[in-house]
């Protein structure tokens, strides 16, 4: 099925399930074709002002040589194909996935804490984080578990779903991921752990990356996929505060921020500001020039100073007063 969205200026091309083995979905010039740096990512490609995107497939095949890119897939039970026409990197990136959310009917998806057991702390972390074992440190599972400390348990096999299922985990790290898992475990969060975005996207709520090799700009613009999935990093040389912000899933660092509220918009060509809200309900941006590695903080742009109110009387006049407030 193919249908045209004027007001996104985009195309959807939707794909139902096959046994067709995975065929060529996408063919470009290397040289003047753009995408993520590490192949995971690789679920978009722009070419002069065209963005092709596509989300819900299986068997994701990057092939490339000196001279063009190709990508091979196959559609898992609904896969989408989107075109965007558009002016510049981000903005056809912002428009892709609202494209995914608003005609394709992905849901918007909330990162996670995830945390060793030598920093999670029993008081302060059990309501906003889960603590992170292995599928054979059972005892320690349930010892946990008994405690009402939630666990996110790093599956060694497929057959143990069930089992620790039935014990009360309702977070799972997999290597490889069913669409039946969804029907039968409903209640579940699950995160893959390899797999390209185009596979992930639409069928699981997290996917473990390795940005460590990205530029500051790809940390913003992967950013991006975050409200469909939230991508699961590290902070081996980032600020967690500046992956918190952005939306990014938590691999052994604290959540703080609500990335509902987070924004990201392009000043100049080479300068990004995100909007924000802090873990005190305080509004804040924070400036990144990608050009020279800049970050910069605001915690509150917004002058605090008198606002007038005006409040009518019954005799027709007019009371004026002040209070302190954000202009």
């Amino acid at each position: 099925m193919l249908r045209k969205i004027d007001s996104k200026n985009a195309v959807v091309v939707k794909l139902r399930r096959s046994d067709e083995k995975p065929f060529e979905i996408l063919r470009c010039n290397r040289m003047s074709c753009w995408s993520f740096s590490e192949r995971s990512l690789k679920h978009v490609f722009m070419e002069n002002d065209t963005l092709v995107g596509f989300a819900g497939f299986e068997e994701v095949r990057i092939e490339e040589d000196a001279e063009q890119v190709v990508a091979f897939a196959k559609p898992s039970v609904e896969a989408f194909i989107v075109i965007v026409r558009g002016s510049d990197r981000l903005n056809l990136l912002k428009t892709f996935y609202e494209v995914l959310w608003s005609e394709c009917d992905f849901s918007t998806k909330i990162p996670k804490s995830l945390l060793m057991k030598g920093s999670f702390d029993e008081t302060l972390d059990r309501r906003s984080a889960f603590l992170l074992l292995s599928s054979n440190e059972e005892n320690e599972v349930k010892r946990y578990l008994e405690k009402g400390v939630r666990v996110a348990l790093k599956l060694e096999s497929e057959g143990e779903l069930q089992r620790f299922y039935n014990v009360g985990v309702r977070c799972f790290l997999l290597n490889d991921y069913n669409d039946e898992y969804r029907e039968r475990y409903a209640d579940c969060f699950f995160i893959l752990q390899k797999a390209n975005v185009a596979s992930a996207l639409g069928r699981v709520d997290g996917l473990i990356v390795d940005v460590k090799e990205f530029s500051l700009e790809e940390i913003v613009l992967a950013s991006l996929v975050n409200r469909l999935l939230p991508l699961y990093v590290s902070v081996e040389r980032l600020d967690s505060k500046l992956l918190d912000v952005l939306g990014f899933g938590a691999f052994g660092w604290r959540r703080r921020t609500n990335p509902i509220f987070t924004r990201v918009k392009q000043e100049s060509e080479r300068i990004y500001e995100i909007s924000f809200v802090n873990d005190f309900n305080l509004p804040g941006n924070v400036k990144i020039d990608v050009s020279n590695g800049s970050v910069t903080w605001f915690l509150d742009r917004n002058k605090v100073g008198l606002r007038k109110q005006t409040v009518g009387r019954e005799d027709g006049r007019y009371f004026h007063f002040y209070r302190e407030g954000v202009s």
